[in-house]
C-alpha cells in the first residue's frame, strides 16, 4: 500500500484489521450524525476491513460512502484520522506498516509546528491503543464521543496526545534498531498444512530462514527463505547450508534436537500430530530449553490422539 497522502474521504481509519472496537465505532457514528457543517460523510478504511460492516449494524446504523469523489452540501472541511497503534514488533517492521507510520508521523510533526494549510482539509488525528482500549492523551472526562469531537475540532490535537503517540512509535523504532539477528525456524512436517505454515512464517520480516523437515517438492519451489532440510545440515555447526544435499527424511526426536543445535534455530513449529505424541516438545524442552516450540506436550497430544482413536472405533462399531 502506498502512503495515503492523497486520500480525500472525511474519515480515514488505519490499522484495525478485523477488529472494530466499540469506542471507535461510537466515535465515528457520532461524527457522522453531527448536524453542523463539520459532519463527516465519507470513509476510507486502510487495513480496517471490519469497520464499515460493523458501523451498519445496531446500535450504530451508520452509513458512510467510501468513494472520495462523492460531493455533499455538508462536506466536512476537516479530515478525521483514527489510527490504531501496531500491536507487535513484527507488525511494525513490515513495509506496509512503515508507509503508514511515515504518514502518521508527518501529521504529528505538523501539529507540533502548529502549521496550517488552507488549501486542504484540516487533519485531526486520534490514536487508539488496542492493548489498553483507550484513545491516547484524551482525559477520561472527555471520553464521551461528542466531547472528544468538540475538543479536537475546537482545539486541535493536544500536545499530550501527539507526544504520547510519538513516544509509542519511538519505542518500536528502538526495538527495531536493536534487532541484531533474525530467527531460524525448524518446521516439522511435509503436507499441505505445513506448506501453508512455511509461507506464512517466511512472510515475517523477523524470520531469516524456514527449514522444513522433511518438507516437500512444493516447499522447494517456494524458494527464498524456505528450504527443505538436508543431511548436511546435521553436520554443520556454523550455518544452515550443509555440504551433503541429500534430503533429510527422518524427523525423530534425536534428529530434530541435532538439527536445532547445528542450525542455531530459535523456534520449532510442529505440524503433524505424530511428533507431538512422540514427545518432541518435551524432548526439546530438556535438550534445548532456550528454543521456543509451538505445539502441546506429549501428555496433551496423547489426550487428543486418544479422542481420535475413540471416535474412529465408535464409527467403525456403528457401521
Amino acid at each position: 500500500m502506498s502512503t495515503p497522502t492523497n486520500i480525500s474521504e472525511d474519515i480515514v481509519i488505519i490499522g484495525f484489521g478485523g477488529t472494530a472496537p466499540a469506542p471507535v465505532l461510537e466515535l465515528v457514528s457520532n461524527a457522522v450524525s453531527s448536524n453542523d457543517n463539520s459532519s463527516f460523510q465519507s470513509i476510507k478504511p486502510i487495513r480496517s476491513q471490519s469497520m464499515e460492516y460493523e458501523l451498519l449494524k445496531a446500535p450504530y446504523r451508520t452509513f458512510l460512502n467510501n468513494n472520495g469523489n462523492t460531493k455533499s452540501s455538508s462536506e466536512s472541511d476537516s479530515q478525521l484520522i483514527i489510527y490504531n497503534l501496531p500491536t507487535s514488533l513484527t507488525e511494525y517492521v513490515s513495509t506496509t506498516i512503515q508507509n503508514e507510520v511515515s504518514y502518521i508521523k508527518s501529521i504529528l510533526y505538523s501539529s507540533l509546528q502548529s502549521s496550517t494549510n488552507n488549501t486542504s482539509k484540516k487533519k485531526i488525528l486520534i490514536t487508539y491503543d488496542s492493548s489498553t482500549n483507550e484513545f491516547l492523551g484524551i482525559p477520561s472526562l472527555l471520553y464521551k464521543p461528542t466531547q472528544i469531537l468538540n475538543e479536537v475540532q475546537n482545539c486541535g490535537l493536544s500536545n499530550s496526545s501527539t507526544k504520547l503517540t510519538l513516544q509509542q512509535l519511538a519505542k518500536f523504532d528502538t526495538q527495531a534498531a536493536n534487532l541484531n539477528s533474525k530467527d531460524v525456524i525448524i518446521l516439522i512436517g511435509g503436507g499441505g498444512r505445513e506448506h501453508a505454515l512455511s509461507v506464512s512464517l517466511a512472510n515475517s520480516p523477523l524470520v531469516k530462514q524456514v527449514i522444513c523437515v522433511p518438507g516437500n517438492g512444493g516447499m522447494i519451489c517456494e524458494g527464498g527463505k524456505i528450504v527443505n532440510a538436508t543431511i548436511g545440515m546435521l553436520n554443520s555447526t556454523t550455518s544452515t547450508s550443509g555440504s551433503d544435499n541429500e534430503a533429510l527424511t527422518k524427523s525423530d526426536n534425536e534428529t530434530i534436537v541435532q538439527l536445532v543445535k547445528s542450525t542455531n534455530a530459535n523456534m520449532v513449529v510442529v505440524g503433524p500430530e505424530q511428533p507431538l505424541v512422540d514427545g518432541v516438545v518435551d524432548c526439546l524442552a530438556r535438550e534445548c530449553s532456550e528454543v521456543r516450540v509451538f505445539g502441546p506436550s506429549m501428555a496433551a497430544a496423547e489426550l487428543e490422539a486418544s479422542k481420535v482413536c475413540l471416535l474412529c472405533f465408535c464409527l467403525f462399531w456403528v457401521y
